[in-house]
Formats: C-alpha cells, structure tokens, sequence
C-alpha cells in the first residue's frame, strides 16, 4: 500500500496553484499537477478525488488553511462552496486603505500621498501573485470568478483609478474624455500588475531584474511611471481633437 509523505499534500496543492494559474480550470488535467509535484498521477488521486477537488485543496491553500488536517483523499464540496471561500479570502486581502481614503478625501491628490497607495497596491499583488494569477486564469473558464475579479479585484481596481484621474482633472479646463480616462485607468493598472506580478512569468532570457536591489529599482520606476500616467498636460484632449 502507497504511504502518503506527511508534506506532499502542500507540496501538490503548491503544483496545483500554479498548473490552474497557467493553463486554467478547463485544461488543467490530474497528470499535469502530478507532474508538477513530482509524483504519479495514482498517487496524486490518494490526496484528491478528482480535479475539481484539486482545485478546491489549491483555493484552500491560498487561504493558509492547514491542509495537512484534511481527509485526504480531498472529497469536492461543490463548486458553489470553494468560489465562496474565494470570495470571503478576496474580500480579506482585497482591502486598500490608502487608496479609499484618496477617493473618501474627494480633493485632488498629492504625488506622496498616490505613491503610498501605489505601494500598498503593488506589494499586495507581489505578495499574492500566485493566487492572484490562478483566480485570473480560471475567471477564463467559469463565470462565477470572472464575476468576481470585476467586483473585487483588477475591476474595483481599475473604477477607483478612474475616480481618482477625475479628481486629479477636476480643476483642469480640457479635461480627459471618457475614452482617455479609461485608458489612462487601465495602463496604470497594468503598470502596477506587471510589475508587480506578470513579469515573474516570463523566461529568464526575456526575465527583468534578478537581485534584490533589481527588485527595489523595479518598484520605484514601476510607481513613478503610474503617478505620471495619472496626469496629463493641460489640453492634451484639445490638441487630439484637433
């Protein structure tokens, strides 16, 4: 009788975050995760029952759950169960302070104080890249996370920017229009997430930074380039139009 390794469920839920991260829901198979783990695809079947089990134990240890506590094989509660333990850990991590109290002040920001909020953003996003990479990948594949990545991830994100450039342009004669507005929102927030997170995806040939002090200069220029996409000359739309 196969003996289970006292770790090797962290180990497979590890895999599994990032096979369902990379290739999404759909796509993903047992063998693919087994692989990634180092183990067989039997063996992968003594922790979980099928993959919408893996999926949930990968959720789980997004969450910091004790995974090692679990009935093993992973039994699936029902897919409506794991996408509300993704909604209740959003929720939890999906807080920024910094940046609601700038929308809350209803005035037009300093650069201070867009840089502060610009780092709580970024290193939230450093720090669960992983998750944040699986949640985006599968939002793909089932509508009930796509849902929720508009309403509490890149698509809360990506309104409160928009609100912020309001105010920055609020005392402005040529304002930015809608369509420039979003723009401006969406290349600050994919300044923000490739720096913070997508540019770990890439090949080490294509790969940017690999010290510490790399990491440190990444960050700084990373900000300093969202904080001027949050301004525009004054009749920079004028000039367009014409």
């Amino acid at each position: 009788m196969r003996r289970k390794a006292k770790n090797r469920i962290n180990e497979i839920a590890k895999a599994a975050i990032i096979c369902f991260g990379q290739t999404g829901y759909l796509r993903t198979q047992m063998s693919y995760v087994a692989q990634k783990a180092g183990v067989s695809t039997g063996t992968l079947y003594l922790y979980a029952a099928n993959k919408e089990a893996l999926f949930h134990l990968a959720v789980l240890a997004t969450t910091n759950a004790d995974l090692t506590a679990l009935e093993q094989p992973v039994s699936p509660p029902g897919f409506e169960k794991t996408v509300e333990i993704i909604q209740s850990n959003i929720q939890r991590l999906a807080k920024w302070p910094q940046l609601d109290a700038l929308l809350d002040a209803h005035r037009e920001p300093s650069d201070e104080e867009l840089r502060q909020a610009l780092l709580e953003l970024y290193d939230l996003q450093s720090t669960n890249r992983e998750a944040i990479w699986m949640i985006d990948r599968c939002s793909i594949d089932v509508p009930e996370l796509d849902v929720l990545a508009k309403a509490n991830m890149r698509g809360r994100v990506f309104d409160m920017f928009k609100q912020l450039i309001h105010l920055i342009d609020q005392d402005l004669e040529h304002k930015r229009s809608e369509i420039e507005t979003r723009t401006s929102a969406r290349l600050i927030l994919e300044t923000i997430a490739w720096s913070s997170m997508h540019r770990h995806r890439e090949t080490p040939l294509h790969q940017l930074g690999h010290t510490q002090e790399d990491e440190v200069q990444i960050r700084h220029a990373a900000i300093n380039c969202a904080i001027a996409l949050f301004h525009t000359p004054s009749g920079a739309s004028e000039s367009v139009q014409q």
